[in-house]
């Protein structure tokens, strides 16, 4: 057998792809961008970079899982659509994508806020890793509970540029985000310590997420139904409650979470405190109509097939 090389042609087609491609990329990693940056910040203090990645790792699993769903999921349907031309099943699908991006990031986000303290103690509490270094990591990771829907939705935001072959734009965005995080976290460090970073990452995101709504809005691209506009607020109310009834429940049970408890004793506790969330959550939004039954039945299918 002969292997043999050859320099591949460069067509047309090739130099479109390669112009997509690049500022997609760069745009995909904003995250890491921002990441990077904050950890070159806080490595003036000793402890600064793994408190950051001890509470990144936890707000990272439901903006991955979420994020990453609405961005798959919705990037085909949009081409399919406006190739087509179909600009109002377009809007359809992008303000579905929404719906599913926010049901599921605003209630992460408030139980992140609410029991970060517990949620620290019992995945990480041990060891060197004392009662103060708890109080700090969840303290990060709370900042961060604010810019979990951020995060999620500049990834259902970017396809409406990817299926119309803009990627140019949403890389200007994120590129002005980075800029701001850096004059950010530069400037907070000295303040806010750790939080300052997070903070930073935070307000960032949440800049890069008015940019690309206000483009798409601006440009008729996106408009916001009624289904959206009337579930939204009812999302936000059910996850508010939530939390209210979390808190309550953790400060009854807060006997459970001591430094002297048994480690099965708090995992106990805290899946105890996570159930009752999913009930009192998903409870309400579906009593009120906050989201859409048919459309979770049929993502979490196609998730499944996949």
């Amino acid at each position: 057998m002969r292997l043999t090389f050859r320099l591949p042609k460069i067509t047309p087609k090739i130099r479109r792809l390669v112009a997509l491609a690049v500022p997609a990329a760069i745009t995909g990693g904003v995250i890491q961008i921002n990441q990077i940056i904050g950890q070159a910040v806080a490595s003036g203090k000793d402890g600064a970079i793994s408190a950051l990645q001890y509470a990144d790792r936890l707000y990272q699993l439901p903006l991955g899982v979420v994020g990453v769903a609405g961005g798959v999921v919705l990037l085909p349907e949009l081409s399919r659509a406006l190739k087509a031309g179909n600009s109002s099943e377009a809007s359809h699908i992008q303000n579905r994508t929404i719906e599913f991006v926010l049901f599921l990031t605003v209630p992460a986000a408030f139980g992140l806020m609410v029991i970060s303290p517990e949620i620290t103690r019992v995945l990480y509490e041990r060891g060197a890793f004392g009662p103060e270094t708890t109080a700090l990591v969840s303290a990060i990771m709370t900042v961060y509970a604010f810019g979990l829907p951020a995060f999620a939705l500049t990834k259902a935001l970017q396809p409406a540029f990817y299926a119309r072959e803009n990627t140019k734009l949403p890389m200007r965005f994120t590129l002005v985000a980075v800029v701001i995080n850096s004059i950010l976290a530069i400037s907070l460090f000295p303040i806010l310590a750790e939080r300052g970073i997070a903070l930073a990452e935070v307000v960032s995101g949440w800049t890069n997420v008015l940019l690309l709504a206000a483009t798409l809005i601006i440009t008729g691209q996106l408009r916001f139904d009624r289904l959206l506009m009337r579930r939204g607020p009812l999302i936000i109310a059910s996850a508010v409650a939530m939390a209210v009834a979390v808190r309550l429940a953790a400060g009854r049970m807060s006997d459970w979470f001591t430094p002297e408890a048994a480690f099965l004793q708090q995992l106990g506790g805290l899946l105890i405190l996570l159930g009752l969330a999913a009930v009192v959550y998903f409870g309400l939004v579906l009593a009120t109509g906050g989201v859409n039954r048919a459309l979770i039945g049929r993502l979490v299918r196609r998730r499944g097939k996949g």
